[in-house]
């Protein structure tokens, strides 16, 4: 779409309540259609002109826990599913420049141009939530005044599942694989050449160790989008923690061929997280960041005291072309395979809603690109 067309009546402008009321009517007075609507086992809601809510089916009330239409009325579907987007546009949901790529909102804008649509929507709620929907938008006529009924399907677990499968097959088996290759050598090693022994079974250990923590980390991210996950504190050092992410890198490939660096800082940073939980954010945020540099480029790191946190930086030169970036934090968005995507949605997913922190990243031509991992301090006592 473009900006032309983007920045429309259509996209910007609301109905006043007085006109809400009028059509709420006119549609509630349709109760054969009302009715059926609320056997649906999906949410349908229909739309005005300037795609605000006149009437939610009960599926969508019993999401809410909402009794009645009253809170909904006049919002739009952003604002309805909390989407992040939904509040930095002028105008509310749909007006961000975020917003250009989003698929409820083309949906709903062909089909208020006659065509009736379906596309996949990615959602970032503000409670760190992603949602994966299926809006289908279509033309309908009630009482002689056009409005546009939309129906959305929550397709979150049939995602979860394909993304799920594609990573164990993708990541788990090539682990699996090459630990297939290193033990198959080790009989003819031991009666052959047994000094060569000692050579394989560092790789053979470390392949071991790095498919119990794949396995470990996706747990962690199933038990975290269930709410379910566990988080343990302990007094934590800010050099000795990146010191450690290196040790966890350096036998990855992308390490051997391009650099990490890590800045010191003269003052010693104590501060209070889940160490596991946090290395995984920062292992997961460097290992992006090697990925976009070329072969013998570095990836910097450092961290300070900020305020009452801990501020972790990761920086390459590399630039994040402007259409990609507002997509960056979305689950099952990558710029590299449809088996990836999962890294950056995980970083958000456990520093804003299990360490209570705040991650954001600023990328500008000539410059290159810096994430902020942003930890509280909490309690800072040496242990």
């Amino acid at each position: 779409m473009n900006e032309a067309v983007y920045w429309t009546d259509i996209i910007s402008k609301r109905s006043d309540a007085k006109e809400i009321a009028q059509q709420r009517e006119k549609v509630c007075s349709n109760t054969s259609l009302t009715s059926l609507l609320d056997t649906m086992p999906h949410i349908v809601l229909i739309l005005n002109n300037n795609r605000q809510i006149i009437w939610a089916n009960r599926c969508l009330l019993d999401a809410l826990k909402k009794e009645g239409m009253d809170d909904l009325l006049g919002l739009r579907p952003g604002e309805v599913f909390s989407c992040v987007n939904a509040v930095l546009g002028e105008n509310g949901c749909g007006t961000a420049k975020e917003c250009q790529t989003c698929g409820a909102l083309l949906a709903i804008l062909e089909s208020l141009n006659g065509k009736q649509s379906e596309k996949e929507c990615m959602i970032l709620t503000t409670n760190n939530d992603a949602l994966n929907l299926r809006v289908k938008a279509g033309l309908i006529d009630i009482g002689g005044e056009t409005f546009d009924a939309v129906s959305i399907v929550d397709i979150s677990d049939e995602k979860n599942k394909r993304m799920l499968e594609r990573l164990f097959f993708h990541d788990i088996m090539n682990l699996a694989g090459s630990m297939q290759g290193f033990a198959n050598m080790l009989p003819e090693l031991v009666r052959e050449n047994a000094s060569e022994l000692a050579d394989v079974l560092p790789y053979l250990s470390n392949g071991a160790n790095d498919l119990v923590e794949l396995i470990k980390y996706q747990k962690d991210l199933v038990s975290a989008e269930n709410n379910e996950l566990s988080v343990h504190q302990k007094h934590l050092n800010a050099k000795e923690l990146l010191t450690g992410v290196r040790g966890l890198l350096e036998r990855n490939d992308l390490f051997k061929k391009r650099h990490m660096m890590i800045h010191d800082n003269p003052e010693e940073i104590w501060f209070t997280s889940d160490e596991r939980l946090l290395k995984r954010v920062i292992v997961n945020a460097v290992k992006n960041a090697l990925e976009a540099v070329k072969e013998g480029e570095s990836v910097e790191l450092s961290y300070k005291v900020q305020d009452h946190s801990v501020l972790f930086e990761i920086h390459n030169t590399c630039y994040i072309p402007e259409e990609v970036q507002s997509h960056i934090f979305r689950k099952s968005f990558s710029t590299k395979s449809p088996d990836r995507g999962i890294g950056t949605y995980s970083i958000k997913l456990f520093t804003e809603k299990y360490l209570h922190g705040k991650v954001w990243f600023v990328s500008k031509q000539g410059e290159g690109t810096t994430f902020y991992i942003q930890i509280p301090k909490g309690k800072t006592e040496q242990i």
